[in-house]
């Protein structure tokens, strides 16, 4: 800021630099796209006509030429400067009554360029606690600049200035030190900070009210721990003492059991199908449909028949699946020939007719011999047409199949007799409808039952 002589025609500048970074001067802004505003002793902002008072200097420098009615009232003079594309400049000026000595400051036309003595000047400088107190509307011309990166290093001597701080300490080229990259400094295994400063407490310090990123730790722990731990519920039903006395039982070296039972575990366990679980899905239903039939006193049953059944079973010879699988396909064929209607005659009539037909003789084919070997057929030595009328032959002949058929029922009646005895022995007393079907399944019911205890 300057003093302005009142009433007197001045030309203030203006600073224009660029709205988009803030930082490069604006050039060639015309007059037509700048509004001026003025203030007068800091009184209300009036529009201020600048038709042909607009100059561009250079570097986004320009003034405005201002009249002496523009400047004609003691106090601080502001005026506002808008223009197209720019930051708003602001600049603000003192108007007052110090004569000619003030223009003969600013004209650089005083006897020695200044109208302070020298003297004074020097004290001004001198003052070691000096400072500008307002340097908003400091600006430098580019050759101003351009003077301060010229000066020689040769001439930075003072002790304790920033130009000699520069010659000293900048002594060598960046490219001569190290080469090493972030990356490089941050893949050293064996780096660490020697203090961390106020870190950790600043990361202890920072509010829950600040974790709001999603996804982040801090919000995960502000969102999660919503309770203290005291708050909760204590374990009070004694499962964790029970579960201690459990594990205390484990020997120490349990873990550490390389043979004998977890191998043998082991190798039942991988006798365990991949699909058990759809297995079991599949069966334990079915399973318990069968269970469910089961009465309320099973076990009582159980108890009591069980060793009935085994008795009965420890009949069984040894090689009874062997026996069945040769028997039992002989037995079926021959009661296959057995009729429908077949009774088992207890008496009587059959002693009668065995007792006839064990006069026969059969060969090995079992056909029966010639007459000459069998006396009950020595009226057939002739011709039937010789013998008796045809109605006698007849009745002879039907005797015949009679007693034909009487041998074969024989025979069967006999086999019939032998299987029902075979079966009974099986069977054993008290038993009447029980199939041997039935009876494997109580065994497999009764091994399943003995391995789950």
């Amino acid at each position: 800021m300057i003093i302005l002589d009142q009433s007197v025609a001045r030309a203030l500048p203006v600073f224009l630099i660029d709205s988009t970074d803030h930082v490069t001067p604006k050039t060639g802004i015309a007059e037509g796209s700048v509004t001026v505003k003025i203030s007068k002793n800091l009184g209300t902002l009036t529009a201020f006509t600048l038709t042909g008072l607009w100059t561009e200097i250079g570097q986004g420098l320009y003034k405005i030429a201002f009249a002496s009615g523009d400047l004609d009232t003691v106090g601080f003079f502001g005026y506002l400067v808008t223009a197209t594309g720019c930051d708003q400049f602001s600049g603000m000026q003192y108007v007052g009554t110090l004569g000619t000595n003030v223009d003969a400051i600013l004209d650089d036309t005083g006897t020695s360029g200044v109208v302070i003595p020298q003297a004074q000047a020097d004290k001004v400088w001198a003052t070691a606690t000096r400072a500008l107190t307002d340097k908003a509307d400091f600006t430098l011309s580019s050759a101003g600049i351009q003077a301060i990166w010229d000066k020689l290093t040769s001439a930075l001597t003072t002790v304790g200035s920033i130009g000699k701080l520069l010659v000293d300490d900048i002594n060598a080229t960046i490219s001569s030190r190290s080469s090493h990259t972030a990356a490089d400094v941050w893949a050293v295994a064996t780096r660490t900070l020697t203090s961390f400063g106020t870190l950790a407490q600043d990361i202890w310090d920072k509010l829950t009210s600040g974790l709001t990123t999603v996804g982040s730790i801090g919000k995960l722990l502000v969102d999660d721990i919503n309770a203290t731990i005291s708050s909760r519920a204590p374990e009070a039903g004694g499962n964790v003492a029970a579960i201690k006395a459990k594990t205390d039982l484990i020997g120490a070296s349990v873990a550490l059991e390389s043979g004998g039972n977890l191998a043998a575990v082991k190798a039942q366990t991988d006798l365990i199908p991949a699909d058990i679980t759809t297995q079991l899905d599949t069966n334990v239903p079915a399973i318990k449909a069968k269970t469910d039939l089961l009465p309320a006193d099973t076990a009582t049953q159980l108890d009591t028949n069980i060793p009935a059944i085994k008795a009965k079973t420890d009949l069984i010879p040894a090689d009874i699946v062997t026996q069945l699988d040769t028997n039992i396909p002989a037995v079926k064929a021959k009661t296959d020939l057995i009729g429908a209607s077949v009774a088992l005659e207890s008496g009587g009539n059959l002693a009668a007719i065995k007792a006839q037909t064990d006069k026969f003789l059969f060969d090995v084919s079992n056909f029966v011999k010639s007459t000459a070997q069998n006396s009950e057929l020595a009226h057939l030595d002739a011709d039937i047409s010789s013998r008796e009328t045809p109605a006698h032959v007849t009745a002879e002949v039907d005797d015949l199949i009679t007693r034909a058929k009487g041998l074969n029922e024989i025979y069967d009646s006999v086999a019939l007799r032998a299987l029902e005895a075979t079966l009974t022995a099986i069977k054993g007393v008290g038993w009447t409808n029980e199939t041997l079907k039935y009876i494997k399944e109580l065994v497999d019911a009764l091994q399943k039952a003995t391995f789950t205890l």
